[in-house]
């Protein structure tokens, strides 16, 4: 039996009877349920001082909006997701950050269109393609959606809280989670019956 007990926009709070189940409700949320992260960039330009791998790091760690992750293909070898940065600094500096980016997918975006990026000095340029893909925490973490702030244990009930990071709301990140492990339950089942 599960039973949400407070609810925010970045936050979720439930209780779930018996720890088995609570912790396999955890490990799928964190692990198994898909989000969109920019997971290839093609340079075409960078005289930044950075080379190319550390600002595809950062590029990598940017939340991007996965609400709309049903209406999107996103799967490995798919490039219809993407983020084109063109930025030439004309002026003495430059902070190029996510909401330089003209993306593909109106509904797919970088969660905070303030994160820095990069600091380009008068001359300097960088221009970029990423892409982003669908893929799950146990892979990577930049797919994580949520982080776990809360777990403690009364008797047989386990209290949860979780925080989205964004890019997902933290109601869906646990409905997607519950929808998995309904679906690995039936495939024991269907591996008992034979």
């Amino acid at each position: 039996m599960l039973t949400i007990t407070d609810k925010t926009p970045e936050t979720l709070s439930f209780q779930v009877k018996g720890i088995p189940i609570a912790n396999s409700i955890r490990m799928i949320m964190m692990s198994e349920v898909e989000t969109l992260a920019i997971h290839k960039i093609y340079f075409i330009r960078n005289t930044s001082p950075l080379c190319d791998e550390l600002i595809s790091h950062r590029l990598g760690q940017l939340v991007i909006d996965s609400r709309a992750i049903d209406e999107v293909d996103g799967n490995e070898g798919d490039e219809s997701i993407t983020f084109e940065l063109d930025v030439v600094c004309e002026e003495d500096e430059l902070m190029v950050t996510p909401s330089m980016f003209v993306c593909s997918h109106e509904k797919v975006r970088p969660v905070n269109l303030n994160t820095p990026i990069i600091k380009l000095l008068k001359g300097q340029s960088l221009t970029l393609m990423g892409v982003a893909q669908r893929g799950v925490g146990k892979t990577h973490a930049k797919w994580i959606p949520m982080v776990l702030s809360h777990w403690s244990i009364e008797g047989d009930t386990v209290n949860i809280s979780i925080e989205n990071v964004g890019s997902l709301d933290p109601e869906d990140i646990l409905v997607r989670a519950l929808k998995k492990f309904k679906s690995k339950l039936g495939k024991i089942q269907e591996d008992l019956v034979g």
